[in-house]
C-alpha cells in the first residue's frame, strides 16, 4: 500500500507512571496495537528501533510502549476518542500522541479529565490544526 499524503500518521507512546517492567509494557502496547485494528485505520505497527547497540543479538528490535497508526483524516477523531477512552481505563498510563499530516503536525497527551462535549472541542481542535485549509 502506498501512503497518501492525506492519510495522518499518529506516533503513540505508552507512558506509565508507576514502576513497569519491560513485559507489562510490552502486554499493554500489543493490547492497544489489537484494539487499535478493530477501528477502520489503514495500519497500525510497532515502531522499529532503528538504533541497534553493536554487538546486539536483537533480529528486530522494536521501541517499547510506542505504536505507528496510520489513518484517513475521517477516521482520525474516532481514533482520538478511543485512545481518550483507553488511558481512563488504567490510573497511572498516558499515551502522548503526535499526529503527523503532511506538513502539519500537533502533539497531545491523554488522559486527560475530560466531558464528552470538551473531549470533541479538543479533537474537533486537533482536526483544525492538521486541516488543510489552515494558513501559517
Amino acid at each position: 500500500m502506498s501512503l497518501d499524503v492525506n492519510m495522518a500518521t499518529l506516533t503513540l507512546s505508552i507512558d506509565t507512571q508507576d514502576d513497569v517492567d519491560a513485559d507489562e509494557l510490552n502486554r499493554l502496547t500489543g493490547q492497544l496495537r489489537a484494539e487499535l485494528e478493530d477501528l477502520d485505520v489503514e495500519s497500525v505497527g510497532f515502531m522499529r528501533d532503528r538504533a541497534v547497540p553493536e554487538g546486539a543479538k536483537v533480529l528486530d528490535p522494536v521501541t517499547l510502549g510506542t505504536l505507528i497508526v496510520v489513518v484517513l483524516p475521517t477516521v482520525l477523531p474516532k481514533v482520538m476518542e478511543f485512545i481518550q477512552a483507553w488511558t481512563l481505563r488504567d490510573e497511572g498510563h498516558t499515551v502522548k500522541i503526535k499526529v503527523q499530516r503532511g506538513d502539519r503536525s500537533i502533539e497531545v497527551e491523554y488522559p486527560k479529565a475530560m466531558t464528552p462535549e470538551e473531549a470533541k472541542k479538543h479533537i474537533d481542535l486537533v482536526m483544525d490544526e492538521l486541516s488543510e485549509k489552515k494558513h501559517h
